[in-house]
């Protein structure tokens, strides 16, 4: 007589909780036991009197499908039927098993090939034969280590061994998992997501046409290489809240840099730039579409100015900018750089005037595009002449031209003029005409010549009475 299986409690809980009541009352539970002692005849699938053969069990449901209850052994040695149309769950007895690689302990259920045309949810086996359905495969607390060919895939708490493959045609999402030198293959355009996932070794993603793979932040900072064999994969590293906070500092950045390494930086991190002179970046050694971080020039002291060269060298590794031009910040500034479509490009540049021009003049066909520049001011303590900083001298970054400007006065003194220059204390070159501040309201910059500043220059409102208050607005090009 074989003893009842046994519905013991499992991590996650009982055995009885993962039961469809309704399934075992209209007869669509079967319990499998390989090491059952009963006459064939008197096998029933019951809980008493289990099968003793997975083939019996999947004839049995092969109109209904449902659920076969299997108890720890090794059932490798069978050829199963296809399970045709209906859907399977496959459920040790121990929903949540210790696995290990080869043999069987107390608690194992091992499964041999499985193929058919409806859905199958196996929880906590191990599948040791091939899998394939034309329909969905989920898994649960499983220790897969053969191939997987299904139309989709969703996993939790499951190993993927390096033995393993996985193709599909309508995408997956795996939570808790592991992929140990992993290759997923796609013939649709899916969406694959990985959740809190860790990518012990390495996988290959190949999909046509074109795919998403997404990784969840936890899933990113964990992995060690991702390889991508299609051109069209779209891989999104779900890291933009926080970034892996991985960093690389440099603290000696001076001259051309050249392709700067950042192989060892994860998604989100970022890549610090202490200076200690003028530098030059050509690009980055290439990473995975989505890949993305923050190029940081954090130096609060130096004016060093920084230039991020517009496409020069390898595809793979040169830059594209908004402007097709290259880029020059200078301290106290972060770029989002992130790797699309195979190239490097500048996603979010400061915003602050001096750090990243937004402007370019095109000289090829001579058109530019105009920006502006504004600063409000308070009245001082008046009587003398002072200044109000535009734009520190040094920091301008590079040439401009002023087109026009504005002085909107708010707080006016008798006889007091206000006008911009390139240097504090009334010196350098002025850049606009005096604008008179002796009455409240708009004075028109009126100045005849053309006036243009350097990259080493500054943007210095000289006001002739400090007791004026109001603010200066200025449209300038950039010029080179």
């Amino acid at each position: 007589m074989t003893l009842p299986l046994n519905l013991r409690a499992s991590p996650s809980g009982p055995l009885i909780d993962i039961i469809d009541p309704d399934l075992e009352a209209a007869g669509r539970v079967v319990y499998v036991n390989n090491r059952s002692t009963q006459d064939l005849d008197l096998q029933t699938g019951s809980p008493i009197a289990p099968y003793s053969r997975l083939a019996t069990a999947i004839f049995a449901l092969a109109l209904t499908g449902g659920t076969i209850v299997i108890a720890p052994g090794d059932y490798t040695a069978e050829v199963l039927p296809a399970l045709g149309s209906q859907s399977f769950t496959f459920t040790n007895v121990d929903p949540h098993p210790n696995y290990t690689v080869g043999g069987i302990g107390f608690n194992q259920v091992q499964l041999p090939a499985i193929s058919g045309s409806g859905g199958l949810n196996l929880i906590g086996c191990q599948a040791l034969g091939t899998i394939t359905l034309s329909n969905r495969l989920t898994v649960d607390s499983c220790w897969m280590q053969a191939a997987i060919v299904v139309t989709a895939l969703d996993g939790f708490d499951t190993r993927f061994t390096s033995t393993s493959s996985i193709a599909m045609t309508a995408g997956m999402t795996l939570t808790d998992c592991e992929l140990d030198a992993q290759a997923i293959t796609s013939t649709a355009a899916p969406l694959c997501r990985l959740v809190d996932c860790v990518l012990a070794t390495s996988f290959s993603y190949t999909t046509i046409p074109t795919g998403t793979l997404r990784l969840d932040a936890r899933t990113a900072s964990a992995f060690g290489s991702i390889a991508i064999t299609t051109t069209n994969v779209n891989v999104i590293f779900e890291t933009a809240a926080t970034g892996s906070g991985q960093q690389i500092l440099n603290t000696t950045a001076t001259g051309a840099l050249g392709v700067v390494d950042i192989s060892t930086l994860g998604p989100g991190g970022s890549y610090v730039i202490q200076p200690t002179g003028n530098f030059n970046i050509d690009g980055f050694t290439a990473k995975q579409n989505g890949f993305w971080f923050d190029l940081v020039y954090d130096n609060t002291s130096s004016v060093f100015l920084g230039t991020l060269n517009y496409d020069v060298g390898a595809a793979t590794t040169s830059m594209r900018t908004p402007q097709t031009v290259a880029y020059q910040f200078t301290r106290n500034t972060t770029l989002r750089m992130r790797y699309q479509f195979n190239r490097w490009r500048v996603e979010v540049p400061g915003s602050a005037f001096g750090n990243v021009s937004p402007i370019i003049i095109n000289t090829a066909i001579n058109r530019a595009i105009p920006f502006m520049a504004y600063r409000s001011f308070a009245a001082g303590g008046g009587g003398a002449a002072d200044d109000v900083t535009i734009v520190d001298v040094g920091n301008l970054g590079f040439p401009i031209r002023v087109v026009d400007a504005w002085l909107n006065t708010l707080t006016p003194v008798v006889g007091s003029t206000c006008h911009v220059r390139t240097a504090t204390g009334g010196g350098g070159t002025g850049l606009t005409s005096l604008m008179s501040s002796a009455a409240a309201g708009v004075t028109r910059n009126n100045d005849s010549t053309t006036r243009n500043a350097v990259a080493a220059d500054g943007l210095i409102l000289r006001r002739s009475d400090s007791g004026v208050a109001g603010d200066i607005s200025m449209m300038l090009l950039r010029t080179g």
